[in-house]
């Protein structure tokens, strides 16, 4: 057993799949304010960095793949249609962003908007290094 599940709240009985919220990637913070930290919503334990710790994002041009590194650990996002999240995450607006997980949406999102499929927490001394080549040569 799940030392974290007597804390999770269960789903009221009788409850449908289609009474649920669609899946929604992230949320924006309403008004001009940065919330501060930027919510990990993930399968089994979610987490909050600051945004006052982040020092890079590192992204695709495919809007599939978001690096956010910070002074203590590496974020990666990886989906599709990301790149309003991206924007957004330059600006320090995000609230919280979430894995889709099949059995807790009714339906996956529309194919022109954004899914999150997955959220990989490294430490920093653990973060992946893009083999890249060096700058002149091929």
């Amino acid at each position: 057993m799940n030392p974290l599940d007597r804390y999770r709240k269960s789903e009221p009985k009788g409850k449908e799949p289609e009474d649920r919220e669609p899946y929604k990637a992230f949320q924006v913070a309403s008004g001009s304010q940065s919330t501060g930290r930027l919510e990990l919503r993930k399968k089994v334990a979610d987490r909050a960095p600051a945004y006052q710790h982040l020092i890079d994002l590192v992204f695709d041009h495919a809007g599939q793949e978001i690096a956010l590194i910070y002074m203590h650990l590496g974020v990666k996002i990886t989906g599709k249609n990301l790149h309003h999240l991206k924007q957004h995450l330059i600006a320090g607006m995000v609230a919280w962003v979430q894995l889709f997980e099949p059995g807790r949406w009714p339906d996956k999102p529309a194919e022109d908007q954004p899914i999150i499929t997955g959220i990989e927490i490294f430490r920093h001394d653990a973060l992946p290094q893009p083999d890249l080549p060096e700058r002149g040569k091929k």
